[in-house]
């Protein structure tokens, strides 16, 4: 079993090599790095997920007996993040917020996700939220900057760079200016 496996990983390692040469576009890689996930990134992320999703599945049991606790939610989403099983910390994210409606810690780390995945106007959402109900929570204006210089929409990137400042984050947001 465990030679399948590992022979598994060495196909798809393979894959994934030969991939790499055939996926030049021409576009330097700040130009195409908005667009979302590289054909690579995409093949890993689905990888990861469906490897992360054998491994819940084998804990069923314990997952069906704590679903309805909040806490046990966000440490599903928060481990499933740490994993970098990003999918299926946003499905579990969402459901500690189906529960817990007004935590910004769980807005703003749904939005890191949703950056992670280069899902920029969800982050955007996400990150408004938690400011929203937590006005002093400053890395959520400062990645809240970040996804809108993604999505080109500079003048409200440096408002919340601002925000962010004014709210005492001068390490991150100091680097911008210079």
């Amino acid at each position: 079993m465990i030679n399948r496996v590992l022979g598994l990983f060495l196909i798809i390692g393979i894959l994934i090599f030969v991939l790499s040469f055939f996926s030049t576009s021409g576009q330097s890689e700040d130009q195409y790095q908005a667009e979302g996930p590289s054909r690579i990134q995409s093949v890993v992320i689905l990888i990861r997920e469906f490897l992360w999703g054998k491994a819940s599945h084998s804990n069923a049991a314990a997952s069906v007996t704590t679903a309805e606790n909040p806490q046990e939610i966000f440490k599903r989403a928060y481990r499933a993040n740490e994993k970098k099983a990003y999918l299926n910390a946003v499905e579990e994210y969402s459901k500690y917020l189906k529960l817990v409606p007004n935590d910004a810690s769980a807005y703003y780390n749904r939005g890191l996700v949703h950056y992670t995945l280069k899902r920029y106007n969800d982050a955007v959402r996400d990150f408004e939220k938690a400011v929203e109900i937590d006005p002093s929570k400053t890395y959520a204006f400062l990645y809240k900057g970040y996804a809108y210089e993604m999505i080109s929409d500079c003048k409200q990137a440096i408002e919340d760079f601002e925000k962010a400042i004014s709210l005492g984050e001068n390490k991150k947001c100091g680097t911008l200016w210079t």
